[in-house]
């Protein structure tokens, strides 16, 4: 989820209309785009919780664009401040900065 919010998802509005109208035309990673992730069940049941589930909601999300953004700027110097950060917007700044 963080990883295509960050590089490959992209919502076109123009004059509040939503200009993408199918999910397979934002940006949406697939399961052949994604890696493999290694799962820790860890049994520690939440008293609290349903069935004592402990809610992790939208966790993943909050530190990847920044990770990742911060990432492309170590590696190349180019600050991105527009998502997604696809080539095309990093070659842009890039380009900007006189650095290609």
């Amino acid at each position: 989820m963080g990883l295509g919010y960050a590089l490959t998802e992209e919502f076109v509005m123009e004059r509040g209309i939503n200009r993408t109208n199918l999910l397979s035309k934002c940006g949406v990673p697939t399961i052949d785009d994604t890696l493999d992730v290694d799962v820790i069940l860890v049994e520690d049941p939440e008293p609290e919780g349903p069935f004592g589930a402990k809610g992790i909601s939208e966790v993943g999300l909050i530190p990847t664009v920044p990770a990742i953004t911060n990432a492309i700027y170590n590696a190349v110097g180019a600050r991105i401040k527009d998502l997604p950060a696809k080539k095309e917007r990093v070659l842009a700044v890039l380009r900007e900065k006189g650095r290609l």
